[in-house]
């Protein structure tokens, strides 16, 4: 168990909350001003004591947190002197605390380098390098133990000093106070969230959200600042109130010479304590769901606020050195899910990579290298995956067993849907009605089970099946390569059936290869083994498809993981072990794979947002399979046409329409309507001022839009009141330079000066030229963006994700006087939410 630093003694914070009304936990006033305006700016005066405490020679950490904790005042109730009795809970609260704690990271991932050797902070004085070579900086920010480790002296090379300075960066990171010492907010949602345990509270898991995203908040109007400073533009600071100028003065002094250093101090405390805070949040609001099941009101309550940060980081960032047997569509898959935003992967790389380290990528045949991670169609583990139909073998096999096919007879005069027989002995596959005695078994079809009951499945299959349905007791098991058909009707069947296959069968069993590899004890599993499991789970190829979704949602109740030497793990029993005692930053991870949460009713509907967005980036071999996939996750009748789908609809969440997916086409009143859950990659190409086209790629994530502002489907078209810019001339003017601002075009072999002009945001500009090409026809034009479910906020449930497009923005145009608009499209759009000339207003988008 890891050392904690902590701010105070754990008992003493512990004893000044266990007597507070429970209501007064995590209340946090600047949450609480709704005009984002006045919230920012009294976020911006809160830095002005940062900057100031964190030039303190000797105790810039206690003081930066003192004045952070004010973001969360409380009323402290110190208890001393109780009864033995009483003492208990308290005693036991502070093991509680303790454990949680330690299950943290020991300090957070970094996202950003500390600027060692900026060119901003020359200009000004000594930078963070001069000062680890002179010791000056490391005496005041760097943990007294790990002083001496910064004294290395570089090589005379500039290899050798390039090397160094990446060790001292990674050193500085893994040993400042503002990283190693937990702040005492997350200490004390860590005390209120281990007293609450698994017990659902709605009120105190929203003021947890609120403190998460104000925290967020926070960080970015730091940072703007910390960028202002940096390039000496002081024109945003001119207010000149007596606190306006307060802050001026603490961003501009001119009294310490490491000034740029302690505000990247500063920006690593704050990063150190969201992260730390939003791990906690997402740990609770999992642990509610895995205990009293699956909630679409619980589960929106994982809608956090992200951070402008995350916008750079790149695939190394956080995937780090992990083996390339890891799958980049995989890991993107849930790196860029909605409850991984800001977390921590290095552990789950880590038993990733413990368990995989000695194979070789599978993305490519013939290739060392995993797949790009862009789009589906570059990894062939999709594009490729009905080649090996019947390939597979258990481990004792020959490879050389016969097929077992169907007894037709048996199929057609068995009710339907219909599962096979479990007798290990059949020669033929014979049926019996699926019933609550059926396994059903969900697996990947390119790991060479797939195939279809007339061509039969290798007896080895057959008899690893029967031994599993006897194992829990059932007289039949369903595999779609045995129960579906090729022929169209018999198929279509078969298929409408599959949700409720799944939600009745006794007990489901997931066999995907590299689970199959994990060795675990299933009578006295460690937290190794179970960590191992969950981790390999998380970017297996089962994970991440659209069928295999459906079916854990429908299976949830009870699923089972089939490991090494085909052992059966329960994975609920898993998943409970994983969050009660295992690494809390893999345990917030299974927000992002909310079929493996449990439900409590397995037929439970989703919404079509949620499974929308849940279908978004899981691939399907047929085009029409994610609508009918889509059909069946909303419990509605299977439609293979999404126009169809949308019709059955009476409203949606307006947020989630805010994507890149395709729309609707040639269908009245729809055009605003996704075609297909499943996003893509699409192509774009904008004019540039020379004539040429710059070609580029978007995709925008949908999310389910949870949170946000519903609109109504009507015959005529979607209707609802939405945040806009009303768009003219003279704003596209205003707009113009920063949008198509030409940029030289940057390759690894064309210098700078001597590469092409392009846009930097060509995405940005190509909605100016649209925008413009609209106005020039007497449209009328607007900017559109999703509010808030209260009608008045803006809606920030999926903003700053991590993808390095921004925010985007709809351009809807009306041609009959704004009487009804048509969707022109989604577009990259970096205007702030607190931008003037948002205004709210009703639309009818057809």
């Amino acid at each position: 168990m890891q050392t904690l630093r902590l701010p105070c003694p754990l008992e003493k914070h512990v004893r000044s909350l266990y007597g507070g009304n429970s209501d007064d936990l995590l209340s946090c006033p600047l949450a609480q001003i709704e005009d984002t305006g006045a919230r920012g700016y009294a976020l911006r005066l809160s830095c002005t004591p940062l900057l100031n405490d964190v030039h303190d020679q000797t105790g810039h950490f206690n003081k930066l947190d003192r004045d952070l904790s004010l973001l969360l005042p409380r009323r402290h109730s110190t208890i001393d002197g109780l009864p033995v009795a009483q003492e208990a809970p308290i005693q036991k609260l502070c093991s509680k605390v303790k454990s949680l704690l330690s299950r943290l990271p020991e300090v957070p991932q970094r996202s950003f380098y500390l600027p060692l050797n900026s060119r901003f902070a020359r200009k000004g004085g000594s930078t963070l390098w001069d000062g680890i070579k002179g010791g000056s900086w490391a005496a005041k920010y760097i943990l007294p133990e790990a002083r001496s480790q910064l004294q290395q002296q570089p090589g005379e090379d500039s290899t050798a000093m390039l090397d160094l300075m990446n060790r001292m960066r990674d050193l500085a990171w893994d040993n400042l106070y503002v990283t190693r010492y937990i702040d005492t907010n997350s200490l004390t949602l860590a005390t209120v969230l281990a007293r609450q345990g698994n017990k659902p509270d709605l009120g105190l898991a929203q003021r947890s959200l609120n403190y998460v995203n104000l925290l967020s908040e926070l960080f970015d109007e730091f940072e703007t600042m910390s960028n202002a400073v940096s390039m000496g533009i002081e024109a945003p600071f001119e207010d000149m109130s007596d606190q306006g100028r307060a802050l001026k003065d603490a961003l501009f002094t001119q009294e310490h010479d490491d000034h740029v250093q302690a505000m990247a101090i500063i920006k690593v405390f704050l990063w150190s304590a969201w992260q730390r805070s939003l791990m906690l949040h997402f740990y609770y609001v999992i642990g509610v769901q895995l205990v009293h099941g699956y909630s679409s009101t619980w589960n929106s309550l994982l809608a956090v606020r992200g951070v402008f940060e995350l916008n750079s980081l790149s695939r190394g960032d956080s995937r780090e050195n992990c083996t390339e047997y890891m799958c980049n569509w995989a890991f993107g898959l849930l790196k860029t899910s909605r409850t991984s935003v800001g977390l921590d992967f290095r552990r789950m790389i880590s038993r990733f990579d413990a368990q995989f380290h000695d194979r070789s990528a599978r993305c490519i045949r013939g290739s060392e290298d995993a797949c790009a991670g862009g789009r589906p169609e570059t990894c062939q583990r999709f594009t490729a995956a009905e080649t090996a139909a019947q390939s597979a073998h258990v481990l004792s096999c020959s490879k050389d067993c016969a097929k077992i096919v169907w007894d037709a007879s048996s199929y057609h005069g068995s009710l339907k849907p219909a599962a096979i027989v479990a007798t290990e002995e059949s020669r033929h596959l014979e049926y019996l009605p699926v019933s609550s005695e059926t396994l059903a078994i969900s697996h990947v079809w390119s790991h060479g089970q797939g195939g279809r009951p007339e061509s039969g499945i290798n007896a080895c299959l057959h008899q690893r099946y029967c031994r599993l349905a006897n194992k829990f007791g059932c007289d039949t098991y369903w595999i779609d390569v045995a129960a579906i058909p090729s022929e169209t009707k018999l198929r279509r069947q078969a298929i409408n059936s599959i949700s409720h296959i799944f939600a009745i069968a006794k007990v489901t069993v997931v066999i995907d290869m590299d689970v199959q590899t994990v060795d675990v004890d299933p009578s006295v599993p460690t937290i190794d083994q179970i960590e191992m499991l969950v981790s390999t789970l998380l970017v297996s190829d089962w994970t991440v498809r659209g069928w295999t979704l459906l079916e854990g949602i429908r299976a949830s109740r009870a699923i089972f993981l089939l490991c090494r030497h085909d052992r059966v793990v329960n994975l609920r029993q898993a998943l409970l072990t994983l969050h009660e005692r295992g690494s809390v930053d893999i345990a917030a991870l299974l927000g992002s794979t909310q079929h493996l949460i449990p439900h409590a009713d397995p037929s439970t509907t989703k919404s079509v947002e949620e499974a929308g967005y849940l279908l978004s980036q899981r691939h399907t071999s047929w085009p029409e399979d994610v609508i009918i996939c889509w059909s069946l996750l909303i419990n509605r009748p299977v439609q293979t046409k999404a126009a169809d789908l949308w019709r059955q609809q009476v409203r949606v969440r307006s947020a989630f329409l805010l994507s890149s997916a395709p729309r609707v086409s040639g269908v009245n009143g729809l055009g605003w309507a996704p075609d297909s859950p499943y996003i893509r990659p699409i192509h774009r190409a904008v004019d540039l001022p020379c004539g040429r086209k710059q070609e580029y790629t978007v995709r925008f994530p949908c999310y389910d839009g949870g949170g946000s502002l519903f609109a109504q489907i009507t015959d005529r078209g979607l209707r609802g009141r939405w945040r806009i810019i009303r768009v003219d001339s003279s704003f596209l003017e205003n707009v113009q330079e920063m949008c198509c601002h030409l940029t030289h075009y940057e390759d690894e072999e064309v210098t700078f000066d001597e590469s092409e002009l392009v846009y930097a945001y060509p995405d940005e500009a190509l909605a100016c030229h649209t925008m413009e090409a609209l106005l020039s026809r007497a449209a009328e034009v607007r900017l559109v963006r999703a509010l808030d479910e209260d009608g008045m906020s803006p809606y920030v449930g999926s903003s700053q994700r991590g993808e390095d497009f921004g925010s985007v923005a709809a351009i809807c145009a009306s041609s009959d006087k704004g009487s009804q608009w048509e969707w022109k499209g989604v577009y990259a759009w970096q205007e702030s939410e607190n931008y003037h000339g948002w205004e709210i207003d009703e639309m009818l988008i057809v």
